[in-house]
């Protein structure tokens, strides 16, 4: 995409997104896989399913030091997310390529032929604290698991309780992932976890 805009006196009238489906109707057809445009207002694009990135341009003694750095990289399966990185790691006269918010065992991190030339930075900004302990979710695998809990704040939380996923019975498992049901027990725990460290864990981490 080279150049696309709206005069100010024909605005909000669906311009812009009549042209973009007619791009996006017509580069199948001549061979176009992938859709690139420098956004002057980056806020419009993402709407339209742009990759969210761009480039600072630098040199230094006629060298490139230029970086493409990506606000948000989201894939729905890891095919897409190595097309993804291929794209972004393979942009020509870029030295670094810096992303933002990604997780800690993000796909990058497997797919670089050579690790040590990655520099992560790991932070956080988000604090999350579980109110309803029996409160459903979904697994990525079987599991059937007594947890002793510990809970200072919320004593309705604390105490023994059994994690047990439908898939732990024979039940059918859905695409989306195993269906789990938590109820108060008093068999033996299998392990002991304070409440915060169940909050780590339903956000996934390891």
């Amino acid at each position: 995409m080279t150049w696309v805009g709206v005069r100010p006196d024909h605005r909000r009238r669906g311009l812009l997104r009549s042209m973009l489906a007619t791009h996006f109707e017509r580069s199948p057809s001549r061979g176009e896989a992938v859709s690139a445009l420098f956004a002057a207002e980056s806020g419009i694009y993402g709407r339209f399913g742009y990759v969210l990135f761009r480039r600072a341009e630098r040199w230094d003694a006629g060298r490139a030091t230029e970086a493409v750095r990506a606000r948000e990289l989201c894939a729905v399966d890891a095919r897409a997310a190595r097309r993804l990185w291929t794209f972004l790691l393979d942009l020509d006269l870029m030295a670094t390529v810096e992303a933002a918010r990604l997780p800690v065992d993000d796909a990058v991190l497997t797919l670089l032929v050579d690790q040590r030339q990655v520099r992560p930075r790991v932070s956080d900004n988000i604090g999350l604290r579980l109110l309803d302990v029996p409160a459903a979710r979904r697994y990525a695998a079987p599991l059937d698991v007594v947890l002793d809990v510990t809970n200072d704040l919320l004593p309705a939380n604390a105490g023994r309780w059994r994690l047990r996923t439908a898939a732990a019975g024979g039940a059918e498992v859905a695409a989306d992932g195993y269906p789990a049901e938590v109820v108060r027990t008093s068999e033996p725990a299998d392990l002991a976890v304070d409440v915060r460290d169940l909050a780590a864990a339903y956000l996934g981490r390891c």
